[in-house]
């Protein structure tokens, strides 16, 4: 079970006088800690500034995948994504056990009775077979869970190419260092905060033509 300890929560879901969505710019430095048979998710604002933190970071990272299954990410980012339902990513290194994480939040909405519809697309291009083929295999095992939660994977292809990782939530641009979400060991961070005007860099993976929501 993850113990999620917010830096901040004010991006999320924050209102300007008129009803739109306030889009703040912040960075955020993803830390890792192992908490009993579970685990924690801590952002900071700040750069870790010191070495060991780092190499820990990486140790509670490679301890969390050995006991879960799945990566550690960004509390910050999983938030989000919960709260969200028009969700995209864009890794063209994603993994399966970057998969497994997404699942497991989905298994996690679910158990807690979170009927919120959400629409995934999932755009990855290395591990694109694979990835597919867990997700029709989980498709089949969890079917009530990802009737309620639509994913598709799709294939980057050299028409939609890109080097960085992105993910869209509900219009929300997040920027992401290593991986999407803050899932990776290394030193990394991942940046939020800007609104995809238009649908523009939605549209630019989906090759369609979606209207602002």
């Amino acid at each position: 079970m993850a113990n999620r300890v917010s830096a901040t929560a004010d991006n999320d879901r924050e209102e300007s006088a008129n009803g739109g969505k306030v889009y703040r710019p912040q960075l955020l430095w993803p830390r890792f800690s192992i908490a009993g048979d579970g685990f924690d998710e801590n952002d900071a604002f700040a750069f870790f500034e010191c070495k060991r933190t780092v190499q820990e970071n990486r140790r509670c990272f490679s301890k969390i995948l050995e006991k879960q299954g799945f990566f550690a990410g960004s509390n910050t980012f999983w938030e989000c994504f919960r709260l969200s339902t028009n969700i995209l990513f864009a890794d063209k290194f994603f993994q399966e056990a970057s998969y497994k994480r997404m699942r497991w939040e989905l298994q996690e909405a679910f158990k807690a009775r979170d009927k919120t519809r959400k629409h995934i697309r999932v755009y990855c291009s290395e591990n694109f077979d694979k990835i597919n083929r867990l997700h029709r295999k989980c498709e089949e095992e969890n079917a009530e869970v990802f009737g309620l939660f639509a994913v598709e994977i799709k294939r980057l292809d050299r028409f939609n190419a890109t080097h960085d990782r992105f993910a869209i939530m509900d219009q929300e641009i997040w920027h992401c260092g290593a991986a999407v979400g803050g899932m990776h060991g290394e030193l990394s961070a991942l940046s939020r905060g800007w609104k995809d005007e238009g649908n523009r860099l939605r549209n630019y993976f989906c090759g369609g033509n979606e209207n602002d929501t």
